[in-house]
């Protein structure tokens, strides 16, 4: 059996067990069904870099997010889990209309309104 012989809901259920941001990052772009599902407004309307540590590999890897993924995905993220050190980085895109909530790594709430 192949993964993409599962349906879509099961597809979904395990993707939500893992990081939405390694799943964004490993499976985007890679066939049409795991864009589908990858970009799932569950998916997407949190997603957390908390777990990202800052070093030359994950700026690369998180720029790339940041030009390629977030383009994709934008519409649906209202919170972003994100340390200090990506902030500004992420807000530069000026992509995340319905952006309410930032959370950093101390989980301290930082909400916004439209």
């Amino acid at each position: 059996m192949n993964i993409l012989d599962l349906s879509y809901e099961i597809l979904l259920y395990i993707f939500k067990k893992l990081q939405n941001f390694d799943v964004l990052h490993s499976l985007l772009g890679s066939n049409r069904k795991l864009d589908a599902i990858v970009c799932d407004r569950i998916l997407t309307q949190s997603i957390d870099f908390t777990r990202l540590v800052s070093n030359e590999k994950t700026k690369k890897i998180f720029d790339e997010f940041c030009a390629q993924i977030l383009p994709r995905i934008h519409r649906n993220i209202q919170c972003l889990k994100i340390d200090p050190c990506w902030l500004e980085s992420i807000l530069d895109t000026r992509q995340l209309n319905n952006l309410h909530r930032l959370q950093d790594r101390k989980s301290t709430r930082l909400n916004s309104s439209h």
